[in-house]
């Protein structure tokens, strides 16, 4: 009976998700009435509310659970403390968006979305160590600026990505990524000495 009703509220969930996905297609959250978005998913409001304050609120929740499982997958090739798997960690990270494109991209494209700075917040190196494996020798005075130049074009990749209709394969665009994060931290490199004299 309990399983039963797991897989209800699941297949529920299931539907107003691909609801707003549909209806964030043509018009920004703020538009989305709840009424809308039940007729489209085809359940009632009263069941609605069963699981969710407003239409905000399932939004929250529906970006909170992608949040967690891209969190995940930082956690694995991201540890703080540890050398980050650069290669295998972006071309997975690329592979969850892929597999889940369809409501990454749409809570991608609203104002109102957290979802890039908390992952980007969650993938900040912390050590000197971290800094020094994703960016090279960098100096601690341009961190901040070479980690946003690099994160802010990462994200501007995969909406680019998106609107482009994802021509190219995760492993494609991790090994694109990859190569721009290698020629950014070697122009942070310190210059070599010239050993000559004018």
């Amino acid at each position: 009976m309990e399983q039963a009703l797991d897989r209800r509220i699941r297949r529920t969930k299931g539907q107003l998700c691909e609801a707003l996905i549909e209806l964030l297609g043509r018009q920004e959250l703020r538009d989305i009435k709840v009424s809308e978005l039940c007729k489209r998913a085809d359940i009632g409001r009263g069941t609605f509310y069963l699981h969710y304050k407003d239409i905000g609120d399932f939004y929250r929740q529906v970006e909170n659970t992608l949040f967690a499982q891209l969190q995940t997958i930082l956690e694995t090739y991201f540890p703080q403390g540890s050398r980050p798997i650069l290669d295998e960690g972006i071309e997975a990270i690329f592979r969850f968006l892929a597999e889940n494109a369809d409501v990454c991209a749409a809570i991608l494209s609203q104002r109102e979305s957290t979802l890039v700075e908390r992952i980007l917040t969650c993938w900040k190196p912390q050590e000197d160590a971290a800094w020094e494996a994703l960016l090279g020798p960098i100096s601690p005075c341009e961190r901040e600026e070479t980690y946003t130049f690099i994160t802010q074009g990462a994200v501007g990749i995969i909406r680019g990505w998106y609107t482009g209709g994802m021509k190219k394969s995760p492993a494609a665009m991790a090994r694109t990524l990859n190569r721009l994060i290698g020629r950014c931290s070697a122009l942070t490199e310190p210059a070599s000495p010239s050993g000559g004299t004018d």
